[in-house]
């Protein structure tokens, strides 16, 4: 990761402006209806209509380092829900939204896997912190203290029908699952700043990656291009294992194989939605979508495997009720040393 490390840190400025930009892009399309957008509409947009730019231009400041890197991405329309107990009560809420994975090969072939689980929330007009509501308290508890926890609803019908269970170390918040704040006020500009009287800080940033908290700050403190940076560094995300493991590594292998899955029935036609809700970065997409299936599928099992296996054969669905295939959305980023 050392060679990694010095070509960002290089780059650091350009980087961190191509995720603004990448924020300013994601909201003014989600806002293309004219309506105030929903949680969904923008993960919708950072999936499909900003992923394109930051693979064409972080290429471009990184190849003079000899640094590759390509971008996957894939949108799904529902996302995947856990339940746990609290107290003799069983509670269910969703595990994420969004979930950004970075998979870095270097010259000695050695892989570093690194993600970042995303609660999305869109906070009220002119807003700079969201105060958790107690309908939002389950979704908090999780992410604050991870209970044990099974799937309800989830895309891999061997994880659902059989209740597996996960049980997630570090009993405590962590910077692998964190909150991305977006306000619902008209865009005016990324450089609009606002005074937040909690925090003290003023809010220059369109989205925000902030920590599991009671509140949730909106500011440039916390803007997403800062966390995406130390993402892409590995000082942020939390690592997990392709192999082995529990926990962590567990629930993110679950949350790529089953949105591998669902991405692989919807393109057989199992499964009536929208056939081009992916994005392939540095792939001729002239070519089939065969191949371009293929493509997807080769780089999601380097993520979760880390050797191009064959996807488990999830077909063989009795229930294709879409409620019941919650897949979360994914931005798969591959970087590698170059020879």
């Amino acid at each position: 990761m050392d060679n990694l490390i010095k070509a960002l840190t290089l780059k650091e400025n350009e980087i961190k402006s191509i995720f603004d930009d990448f924020s300013e892009i994601s909201i003014r399309s989600a806002y293309g209806s004219g309506k105030k957008p929903e949680e969904p509409d923008v993960v919708a947009m950072m999936t499909l209509k900003s992923v394109p730019y930051i693979a064409s231009n972080i290429k471009q400041l990184l190849i003079s380092s000899k640094i590759g890197i390509t971008i996957s991405s894939i949108f799904c329309h529902q996302n995947p829900i856990v339940e746990f107990s609290v107290g003799n009560t069983a509670k269910r809420c969703e595990l994420g939204d969004l979930l950004i994975v970075h998979v870095h090969r270097d010259k000695k072939n050695i892989f570093y896997r690194n993600a970042l689980l995303l609660q999305v929330k869109r906070i009220a007009d002119k807003k700079t912190f969201h105060k958790v509501t107690s309908k939002e308290s389950i979704q908090l508890k999780l992410y604050k203290e991870w209970p044990i926890f099974h799937y309800f609803k989830i895309g891999c019908p061997d994880l659902r029908k059989s209740k597996v269970t996960r049980n997630v170390n570090l009993k405590d918040r962590h910077p692998g699952a964190q909150y991305l704040i977006f306000n619902s006020r008209p865009l005016i500009s990324r450089y609009y700043k606002s005074y937040c009287p909690l925090t003290s800080l003023y809010s220059s940033s369109l989205m925000s990656i902030v920590p599991a908290n009671e509140v949730l700050p909106h500011s440039s403190s916390f803007a997403l291009s800062n966390e995406m940076f130390k993402f892409l560094c590995g000082f942020s995300g939390r690592s997990y294992m392709n192999k082995g493991g529990t926990g962590w590594s567990q629930v993110i292998r679950d949350l790529l194989r089953c949105s591998q899955s669902i991405f692989n029935r919807r393109n057989i036609g199992v499964i009536n939605q929208p056939r081009r809700s992916f994005f392939l970065s540095e792939f001729d997409m002239s070519k089939s979508e065969e191949i371009l299936q293929e493509e997807i599928i080769r780089r999601f099992n380097i993520a979760i495997n880390g050797e191009n296996m064959e996807p488990p054969n999830d077909r063989e669905m009795s229930d294709e009720d879409p409620e019941n295939n919650g897949g979360i959305s994914v931005i798969l980023i591959n970087t590698s040393e170059l020879e």
